[in-house]
């Protein structure tokens, strides 16, 4: 299971994972009705998700 964090905005919040070692996997996606989300790692590798409404 991947967690999910709910973010302002998406763009800036993979900017902020990534300036702190992070890395986005794959692309932000859109999802018709549900919103952004995009799956990012930490530094260490573990998997997390963003969610913008």
């Amino acid at each position: 299971m991947v967690p999910y964090l709910s973010v302002e905005n998406i763009e800036v919040a993979v900017a902020k994972v990534k300036s702190a070692g992070g890395a986005l996997m794959g692309e932000i996606a859109d999802a018709p009705g549900y919103g952004r989300f995009a799956t990012c790692t930490d530094p260490q590798g573990v998997r997390f998700g963003l969610h913008q409404e």
